[in-house]
């Protein structure tokens, strides 16, 4: 069987690459000329980390990348400290030269797609551990319990709220089939996972993994990203 980390990198691919990415795709294409600099200052500026900042031969797209994910999240460089930010910026670094130099519809492909599932992967883990408890998305989810121990519609309605906030729309009929069926997935193997009792600060292990799954795949779709 499948464990929960394999099963998050299949449905990252699956959902975003392949099911969500092809149903909305032709109505975010068009978002792909050229955007200016977010108002949020990038992760990280010279008033932040200045040894980080303007790295030679950086490619400008993975600040603007992460400044949108921070921002669709409301999150703030407030919120990434210590090793949380040291990870974030060696993330950023490791693909930074994956994503597509140019604003181009035409370049966006499955490494650079898979690229911004891992950084957004990175800001997920830091959203969930720092903010999920007191973020209106989780309502009605217990992520110190285990996942079985919150409801299926709970889960979906997270779905959809992050739908909601980061794309601008709720999900499509089929979309929404699609990850409701994931989750009942995830539940049902979970229910076996040797990692069921085991805890990530105060939270449930796998509540933790399945709630930054459900955040990569909103968040590292091109809906997302090229707002």
């Amino acid at each position: 069987m499948m464990s929960l980390a394999g099963k998050i990198k299949s449905i990252g691919i699956l959902v975003v690459g392949i099911g969500l990415c092809g149903v909305f795709f032709n109505n975010c294409a068009g978002s792909f000329g050229e955007i200016e600099s977010s108002s949020l200052s990038s992760f990280c500026s010279p008033t932040c980390h200045p040894e980080t900042a303007n790295i030679e031969g950086e490619n400008i797209d993975i600040r603007q990348t992460t400044e949108s994910y921070m921002s669709l999240l409301n999150m703030s460089k407030a919120d990434f400290a210590g090793t949380d930010f040291t990870e974030v910026m060696n993330e950023q670094k490791r693909r930074r030269s994956l994503l597509p130099q140019d604003r181009n519809s035409a370049l966006v492909n499955s490494v650079g797609v898979l690229s911004q599932s891992s950084l957004a992967g990175e800001i997920c883990r830091v959203f969930v551990s720092k903010k999920a408890a007191t973020s209106t998305l989780f309502t009605g989810v217990d992520l110190q319990k285990t996942p079985s121990e919150t409801a299926e519609a709970a889960w979906l309605a997270t779905y959809d709220r992050m739908a909601e906030q980061i794309w601008g729309r709720a999900l499509r009929p089929e979309e929404r089939a699609a990850v409701s069926e994931f989750i009942k997935a995830s539940i049902t193997e979970t229910a076996d996972s040797v990692n069921l009792n085991k805890t990530s600060g105060t939270q449930n292990l796998e509540s933790a993994n399945l709630a930054i799954m459900m955040c990569t795949t909103v968040l590292s779709a091109p809906e997302a990203t090229f707002l």
